[in-house]
């Protein structure tokens, strides 16, 4: 075998796999559904599903204006493999990097909800996804909003 045929064979399943097979794959079955802040959707989450023991991919939804989302694996994969996962929700009223309304330049970002939420270890919310093709799980998030860190005053900028 010639060195072209030799890389062809290497590299076509490799090609095949990155370019999905034609699409249209799945991770498994769909998982959509609400997540709610104090009864209200959160808007623009971003949700991480840990698989609650060995085995299982993470998988990533994030919320749209109305607080719906849905889960995908990777890119392009929608869906999740079945099992119980330990989800973390994180959501913003001020995007890290940027500056509030008083012009106020905020590194880290405001919360838009208690940080406990925000990793799957510490959050207490999980889900189960069964093997029919199509899950809903709502996921409602109760608590205190936090409150904005108070603003440096010259002062404090000088020492």
């Amino acid at each position: 075998m010639n060195t072209s045929r030799r890389l062809a064979a290497v590299l076509a399943p490799l090609l095949l796999a990155a370019a999905g097979c034609g699409g249209g794959e799945s991770a498994g079955p769909s998982l959509t559904g609400t997540v709610t802040f104090n009864g209200k959707p959160l808007p623009d989450a971003n949700l991480t599903f840990e698989p609650d023991g060995p085995g299982g991919a993470t998988a990533y939804g994030r919320s749209d204006e109305n607080g719906v989302y849905t889960v995908h694996t990777g890119r392009s994969l929608e869906g999740i493999a079945p099992g119980k996962y330990n989800v973390g929700v994180e959501a913003y009223t001020i995007q890290p990097g940027m500056f509030d309304a008083a012009g106020n330049y905020v590194e880290n970002g405001q919360l838009a909800i208690p940080k406990s939420f925000t990793s799957p270890k510490t959050s207490g919310l999980f889900v189960v996804v069964t093997e029919a093709p199509d899950n809903t799980a709502d996921i409602p998030i109760e608590g205190e909003a936090p409150t904005a860190p108070e603003a440096p005053t010259p002062d404090a900028a000088i020492r």
